[in-house]
């Protein structure tokens, strides 16, 4: 974990220095990671966990909007004899808030299709379903070709129907990301 964050740290500062020139596209690249809080209520138990996740997405801006499509995993979320796993494909709509400053906040919102992989005790089962997500953040702009933004999202995957029976499962994210624009 240590070694990954000194990697990004070190990519942004390089970026910052090759980003000194306006570069005008509006297309970007975009990776995040954060903490996902999962709330999970089975037929036998209930808790929450916290796992890591990290997402990728390829972009494009028009004035105030941005969109998106990203590709988002997480690790093993667990509750005793119970874990999921999840990937996430989407397209992502974002509304920077115009501002004319270099910290703007924006919200967002998006749609896709997920795949988790549930574990319960000996049972193993994968579950593909649709997702849809709201959030909200602030964007810094570092230089005009680097932002890094700070951002949560509720993300709602619906009920899964397991053997045992319905696993409800609420889903919390907090991240931080690095765009480049190109």
């Amino acid at each position: 974990m240590k070694k990954f964050l000194l990697l990004c740290l070190v990519c942004l500062m390089a970026t910052s220095a090759w980003a000194s020139h306006p570069l005008r596209s509006g297309f970007y690249l975009n990776a995040k990671a954060g903490a996902m809080r999962v709330d999970m209520d089975t037929p036998s138990q209930k808790g929450d966990d916290v796992p890591f996740v990290m997402a990728i997405a390829l972009g494009g801006r028009i004035r105030h909007f941005r969109i998106e499509a990203e590709y988002s995993f997480g690790t093993r979320a667990k509750m005793k004899d119970y874990s999921q796993e999840m990937e996430i494909v989407s397209g992502q709509l974002y509304f920077d808030i115009p501002f004319k400053s270099a910290v703007r906040p924006f919200v967002n919102g998006g749609f896709g299709r997920h795949e988790t992989r549930i574990t319960q005790g000996k049972e193993k089962e994968t579950r593909k379903g649709s997702v849809w997500n709201l959030g909200g953040g602030v964007t810094w702009n570092v230089s005009n070709a680097v932002n890094i933004d700070l951002g949560y999202r509720y993300i709602e995957t619906g009920d899964f129907k397991t053997r045992s029976g319905t696993v409800e499962s609420q889903n919390h994210l907090v991240y931080i990301g690095w765009r480049y624009v190109f």
